[in-house]
């Protein structure tokens, strides 16, 4: 039984988010994205068991910059009609024509920005300050590497798992998913990156299987 932890995961409120981005397929070394979370059986020992699962990512996968699941030769901006107004209908329920047009231009906007130094500088500090790991009581992190790196990473987790020390929760996905803040285009830009197919909310819902046994 867990002690000591929130074992809920609810995803964020993305309220007001915005991304002009498709979906971004691996660094081209890399197979697979991986959205992961991990809880301590023990909370008195949370910090220990982190260390070790961290450690292992750093081990199998390389530095955070390594296993980064986003790269700039990866990133598609997301500006045809089709896909404008493919997401204008699963946000409102119809398309605002208007509107849709509006958003086409910033899009041949934004896609003409991105080819000036400004907009590629732009574009790494994007990949630079994705947000990939946040640990808030669990490990929230989601990573890109191949098959046998994963096959190694689970076989650690299923051991650690055994052992009691931890329950996790793991989603295998093609690609990743951005949610974006952009406030200015310097410094006033957050990024929020999941795996497509659900990525958390799938892993969410393995750990959860785990904990009701």
């Amino acid at each position: 039984m867990l002690s000591g932890v929130n074992t809920d995961y609810e995803e964020p409120d993305l309220t007001g988010m915005q991304c002009r981005w498709d979906r971004i397929a691996p660094p081209e070394d890399k197979e697979e994205v991986i959205s992961l979370l991990v809880v301590a059986q023990d909370g008195h020992k949370q910090s220990e068991v982190f260390k070790e699962v961290m450690e292992t990512l750093d081990k199998l996968y390389g530095p955070p910059q390594k296993r980064q699941p986003i790269s700039v030769a990866k990133l598609q901006f997301k500006s045809t009609f089709s896909k404008l107004s493919t997401e204008m209908l699963a946000t409102i329920g119809k398309v605002k024509w208007l509107q849709l047009l509006w958003k086409w231009g910033i899009g041949l906007y934004g896609y003409i920005y991105f080819r000036t130094d400004n907009g590629k500088r732009y574009l790494q500090s994007l990949v630079e300050m994705a947000d990939t790991l946040v640990i808030d009581g669990k490990i929230n992190t989601v990573i890109s590497g191949t098959a046998k790196q994963r096959v190694a990473l689970q076989k650690v987790l299923d051991k650690m798992e055994a052992d009691g020390k931890l329950i996790y929760g793991l989603h295998i996905s093609r690609a990743s998913v951005m949610s974006c803040y952009v406030r200015d285009l310097k410094d006033g830009h957050i990024h929020f990156v999941d795996g497509s197919e659900g990525g958390y909310t799938q892993a969410a819902k393995m750990l959860k299987r785990k904990i009701a046994g």
